[in-house]
């Protein structure tokens, strides 16, 4: 197990409670991850195989049309800019 040390500069103060993260909220989600990871491979490898189906396919689809999405707007602007540079300027 390795140990963890903070170590302040001195004179340093630490931030005040307000400016502080709650560490509770951040500990109550991965406890309820380490929940979600003993209950999935508790089930059986079909049904594994069947959830990862279900989280996996609509979050790589979606992943996909952003993606798709972005590329286009990224070429339709440069495609304007190239249009709009090559009437404005000398032809080389």
């Amino acid at each position: 197990m390795i140990l963890v040390r903070r170590i302040r500069a001195p004179g340093a103060t630490s931030a005040p409670a307000s400016h502080r993260y709650p560490g509770g909220v951040l500990r109550a989600v991965l406890d309820w991850w380490d929940g979600v990871e003993l209950w999935v491979t508790s089930l059986a490898f079909p049904l594994q195989v069947l959830l990862a189906i279900a989280v996996l396919l609509p979050g790589c689809w979606l992943a996909s049309a952003l993606i798709d999405n972005g590329v286009g707007w990224v070429l339709g602007v440069v495609a304007t800019r190239r249009s709009g540079r090559s009437r404005t300027g000398p032809r080389s």
